[in-house]
């Protein structure tokens, strides 16, 4: 994996332009370390750029949120605009946007630091950005059953609102995205990688509502019954 200075992947082959489309999304984005450089889709998206540099600022494990302050960060730290900024949305983005519980401890077990991210919530306004939270770390000493399940039963009561509105929370958040982008002239394109049936419908729906054009990339699946499954699966080239 090669890591430009920037902080963004290269998508090879390498192209110098002042015309430049920005991708940006969570590790299908971004690929996983075992995918070569020239093997994610924005490496193929560049093949298909000649005259424009594609830069790739996926991040593992990011969701909406998280995706939505690194654009934010980047438009105000980049002088000149892109054409383009793709979002490879996936429907696990979802959790990952409210800072879901269950999401932080995934991470917070594999990992000997403290894990700290933001989530959002739905305000007054319209959408909110909370403070970095985490999963409660805990050395191996201090773990037990009962204090797994006394945290655990905590934390999901504290973000069951938020869970119940997930869906229009990320709606809202891509809105913004939107408009940031939209408001440095560039043109916003969500690309929908992935998403199972219910959520796939509100997106599309809602989307519509917002006049943002989603490019759907997912097959059809024709059961109603198909339903998610955490995989490490990345876009790449076949």
């Amino acid at each position: 994996m090669t890591i430009e200075a920037d902080g963004s992947r290269a998508a090879l082959p390498s192209v110098r332009s002042a015309n430049e489309i920005w991708t940006i999304g969570c590790s299908f984005t971004e690929g996983s370390t075992f995918i070569n450089d020239a093997d994610t889709y924005p490496a193929q998206l560049q093949e298909l750029s000649v005259e424009s540099r594609v830069r790739n600022f996926g991040v593992s494990a990011y969701g909406t949120t998280q995706t939505f302050l690194l654009l934010k960060r980047l438009i105000e730290q980049i002088p000149s605009a892109p054409s383009a900024v793709v979002y490879g949305f996936v429907d696990f983005h979802i959790p990952r946007t409210i800072a879901y519980p269950a999401w932080l401890k995934g991470l917070q077990e594999h990992s000997i630091f403290p894990v700290m991210l933001p989530g959002a919530s739905l305000s007054a306004t319209g959408v909110s950005i909370k403070r970095p939270s985490g999963y409660p770390f805990m050395s191996a000493a201090a773990h037990s059953s009962l204090l797994t399940l006394l945290v655990d039963s905590s934390l999901a009561l504290e973000s069951s609102r938020n869970e119940e509105h997930s869906l229009i929370i990320t709606a809202r958040l891509i809105q913004k995205m939107k408009d940031l982008v939209e408001g440095r002239g560039s043109k916003f394109l969500p690309v929908m990688l992935d998403s199972v049936n219910a959520p796939k419908a509100f997106y599309l729906k809602s989307f519509t509502a917002q006049g943002i054009s989603l490019i759907d990339c997912v097959p059809p699946i024709p059961s109603p019954e198909r339903k998610f499954v955490p995989t490490t699966f990345t876009p790449m080239r076949s």
